[in-house]
C-alpha cells in the first residue's frame, strides 16, 4: 500500500477536504475509464471475428480506488490517503499542460513518415477489415448518465469506428486516446489527463493501464454557468465542481490538442479530430 498525505500537517478538515477532493476526482476518472473500456467492447460488433480477439486484446483502463484512514498520532486526530501500491514501471503518458510521453511522440512520427496510403501491418498479423452490419434493430439507450448529484457527464452515443485497415493500433497510444475521449464523451466540458501509473500485460494475456492521481479539467463555460446560475438549484450542470489547482480549465484543454495526434485508437473510438482552436 501507498500512503499520500496533503501539505496541510496538523490541519484535519483541511487534510480531510483534500482527500475527498482527490477521491472525487478519481471516482470520475474511473467513471470515463469504465466507459471507454466498454466503447472498445463496443467497436468489436464492426469487426470479422478474428479482429474481434485481437480487439479484446487491446489496453484498457483502470484507476486504482484509494480510501482514507483516521488515526491518532502524539495526540492529533489525522486522516491519511492509502491506495494500492502499482507494482511496475510507473511512468506519466501525459500532463495537465499538453506533455506527452516520449514513445508516442516516436511512434506517431514514425507513422508520419511513412506517408499517407501506406499500410502498416497490423499487430500479430491481424487485418483488421470492417465488415457491414446487418438490419438488426438498435436497443435504445438514454440520451444521458449522470452521477449521484444529477450532473451530466457522458454523451452515451453509440460507437462507430472510422474506416480503414486500422494497421497502426499501437499499445502506447491508449492513454491519449483515453484522454481525448473524456472530453469527447463530456460533450467537451471536462478531460482526464495528468495519466501516470503502470502497464502491464497479465498472465491471460490482457493488457491494463493502472492509472492513479488523475487531473480533470473543467471547460470554462461550466464555471460561467455555474456563476450566473447558483440561485437555481434545479440547474444540472450548473454545479460547481471543483477539481483543485492543477484544473487548468480551457487553456489545459488547449495544450492537450495541440500536441495530439489522432491515432488509429481514436479512429477506432470513432473520436473527431480537433482544433485547439474550437475548444
Amino acid at each position: 500500500m501507498v500512503a499520500k498525505e496533503s501539505r496541510f500537517a496538523g490541519e484535519y478538515h483541511s487534510q480531510m477536504a483534500y482527500h475527498k477532493n482527490f477521491m472525487r476526482t478519481q471516482d470520475i476518472a474511473a467513471s470515463f475509464g469504465r466507459r471507454f473500456n466498454d466503447a472498445l467492447d463496443e467497436a468489436e460488433k464492426y469487426f470479422n471475428a478474428a479482429s474481434q480477439a485481437f480487439i479484446r486484446g487491446l489496453p484498457r483502463i483502470l484507476f486504482i480506488e484509494p480510501m482514507v484512514v483516521e488515526l491518532i498520532e502524539n495526540g492529533v486526530e489525522k486522516n491519511i490517503l492509502i491506495e494500492r501500491y502499482l507494482v511496475g514501471d510507473y511512468k506519466k503518458f501525459n500532463s495537465n499542460m499538453g506533455f506527452v510521453e516520449d514513445e508516442v511522440k516516436k511512434l506517431v512520427k514514425q507513422m508520419n513518415n511513412l506517408g499517407v496510403g501506406v499500410t502498416i501491418e497490423p499487430q500479430q498479423g491481424i487485418d483488421l477489415g470492417i465488415i457491414e452490419e446487418g438490419s438488426e434493430e438498435e436497443e435504445e439507450t438514454d440520451d444521458e448518465d449522470e452521477d449521484e448529484g444529477g450532473e451530466e457527464l457522458f454523451d452515451s452515443k453509440e460507437v462507430e469506428p472510422g474506416e480503414g485497415d486500422y494497421g497502426d493500433l499501437q499499445d502506447a497510444y491508449f492513454p491519449q486516446a483515453f484522454s481525448h475521449f473524456s472530453y469527447e464523451r463530456s460533450r467537451g466540458n471536462f478531460m482526464v489527463v495528468d495519466l501516470q501509473g503502470v502497464f502491464s500485460v497479465k498472465d491471460d494475456g490482457s493488457k491494463l493501464y493502472e492509472l492513479t492521481d488523475p487531473v480533470i479539467h473543467q471547460h470554462d463555460r461550466l464555471r460561467r454557468r455555474s456563476r450566473r446560475h447558483d440561485h437555481n438549484r434545479g440547474s444540472k450542470v450548473g454545479k460547481k465542481w471543483n477539481f483543485g489547482r492543477t484544473d487548468r480549465g480551457i487553456n489545459g484543454m488547449k495544450a492537450f490538442f495541440e500536441t495530439h495526434k489522432c491515432t488509429d485508437a481514436c479512429r477506432l473510438l470513432g473520436l473527431s479530430e480537433v482544433d485547439a482552436e474550437d475548444v
